[in-house]
Formats: structure tokens, C-alpha cells, sequence
């Protein structure tokens, strides 16, 4: 909510200061690509089969971040689209300005998902199940990411709400 709201907020702050219509496309991109990310999150899950880790380029389970398939990579092309084209639509931007806005929250969104596969924390259970997107609340031990998160600050890591920040 605060990486997408905090931006949002923030180009709309600037246009009211610049006037300049820019920044109204920035609002629409920053909205683009939470879409982007969220369709493809949930299609991906759930219609995706296993998806491909963009670190090891190894088959891995569904939801976990870093990975995508090409159903998942088809729901960020559809969800950005959408969410410019209705920018579109309602006067926000012009429609010269779907296609760049739609590629930048395109981009947004496979940039999250390099993030999330190079330097977000993964923890395995005792049982063998990994806990995607934070640390657990239980005996666990760290499987992959930014390996030393959890030395910082006992209860730091370098989790989904870390990587949807930036």
C-alpha cells in the first residue's frame, strides 16, 4: 500500500505543483504496475502451473517470488494494458501514452520479480515447506536471499514488503 500509494501521492503532489501532465502519467504507471504485479501474482498461482525462478532458471513451486511463468507474464501484460487504457479512457492520459506507461508498469513488475529472486528472504520449516515473502514466526532456517537480514535486527528480513517498497 505505501509503494503504491506513496507514489501515487507523491507525482500527484508534484503535478499540482508543475502542472505538468507528466506527472498524471506517472499516477497511471504507479497504478499499472501494482496491477501488472497483482495479476500476474494471482493468475500466475493459480493458473500457472511451476513456474521459473529467474535466478537458478529452475522449475519452483507457485507463489514463490522471483519465479515467473508465462501465464503470470501474460496477467502483467493484461493487467498494466487494462489499468492504462482505462487512464485512457477517463482522460488521464492520452492515448498515445498507453503503450509507454503500459511498458513501464510492465517493467515495474519484472523488475519486482528480479528483485524478489536475487535478494528476497526465502525460509524453510522443520517440515520442509517454505514460507515465501517473510520470515516465519518459527524455528526456521534461511534457504535463499539476502542471507544475513536476519543478524541485523532479530526481527528484520528482507521480505515481500521490503521488495514491494522499492
Amino acid at each position: 500500500v505505501l509503494a503504491n500509494g506513496g507514489a501515487s501521492i507523491l507525482a500527484a503532489s508534484l503535478f499540482l505543483i508543475t502542472d505538468n501532465p507528466c506527472y498524471v502519467a506517472a499516477i497511471v504507471g504507479v497504478f499499472a504496475a501494482a496491477a501488472a504485479d497483482t495479476w500476474a501474482t494471482e493468475w500466475g498461482q493459480t493458473y500457472g502451473g511451476r513456474p521459473l525462478d529467474l535466478r537458478s532458471f529452475r522449475r519452483v513451486n507457485a507463489g514463490q517470488s522471483g519465479a515467473i511463468s508465462l501465464v503470470g507474464l501474460s496477467a502483467t501484460i493484461m493487467g498494466s494494458l487494462t489499468v492504462s487504457a482505462t487512464g485512457a479512457a477517463a482522460g488521464m492520459i492520452g492515448w498515445s501514452s498507453v503503450l509507454p506507461v503500459s511498458l513501464a508498469g510492465i517493467c515495474a513488475s519484472l523488475l519486482d520479480s528480479l528483485v524478489g529472486a536475487w535478494f528476497q528472504g526465502i525460509w524453510i520449516d522443520k517440515s520442509g515447506r517454505k514460507n515465501v515473502g517473510s520470515s516465519c514466526k518459527f524455528p526456521a532456517n534461511w534457504a535463499k536471499g539476502w542471507e544475513k537480514t536476519a543478524s541485523i535486527k532479530k526481527d528484520f528480513d528482507f521480505d515481500n514488503r521490503i521488495v514491494d517498497f522499492g
